[in-house]
């Protein structure tokens, strides 16, 4: 990517019908965490409900890289989305 501000949007939804605790994952953009432990079906409100979080970040490297981690149960994302910052 070119270097700039870029706003990362990682979706989430629980599709496997764990319920609350039973799946938690660690994120991380270019390095730095930006979600530990986090719970899918408890941040949605339970399973098969679509959760988003979005994270500014600073490209100076011309690259984007997201690691997604599970913790408890596997890591799960259900879509990306990254788009410049005005």
């Amino acid at each position: 990517v070119s270097n700039g501000t870029y706003n990362v949007t990682l979706k989430f939804a629980e599709v496997s019908g764990l319920s609350a605790g039973q799946r938690t994952l660690n994120a991380a953009l270019n390095g730095t965490p930006v979600l530990a432990n986090f719970d899918i079906a408890g941040a949605a409100g339970g399973p098969g409900i679509a959760v988003d979080r979005t994270f500014p970040l600073v490209v100076s490297s011309g690259q984007i890289t997201i690691r997604i981690d599970g913790v408890k149960w596997g890591a799960l994302i259900s879509a990306i989305e990254i788009v410049p910052a005005f």
